[in-house]
């Protein structure tokens, strides 16, 4: 998709290049029901980055189109309100779901981006 002619612009496509984490990130996720969390929260693990989202992996798996509020209990995440959207069932193990985030403050996209394997150009 783009604009030619003299500007001759292009958009990069949507599709989610993920690139699997050497170690885990511990999480703990409640499916949102309307605007608040409800539920029990379950635990779960990113064990792979894209750009704007991520695969998880948990033993209760949430459905696909479900909003997630998402905790991440390192540090560098104290106070963070991150939230995505479950886009899918994982094709590359049974139990992970992929997420796009819908909410990710600057400081936790940056620890994330640091997770990332080096020399990764998501």
């Amino acid at each position: 998709v783009g604009i030619g002619g003299a500007w001759n612009l292009r958009l990069s496509r949507p599709g989610a290049q993920f690139a699997p984490l050497a170690h885990p990130i511990a999480i703990r996720f409640s499916v949102l029901e309307e605007k608040n969390a409800g539920g029990t929260t379950q635990a779960g693990s990113i064990v792979a980055l894209s750009r704007n989202g991520a695969e998880i992996q948990a033993a209760l798996t949430p459905a696909p189109l479900c909003n997630l509020k998402l905790e991440i209990e390192e540090a560098a995440f104290h106070d963070c309100d991150i939230y995505a959207k479950v886009l899918s069932t994982s094709a590359q193990a049974a139990g992970g779901v992929v997420i796009r985030f819908t909410s990710l403050p600057e400081r936790a996209a940056a620890a994330l981006a640091a997770r990332r394997p080096a020399g990764d150009k998501l």
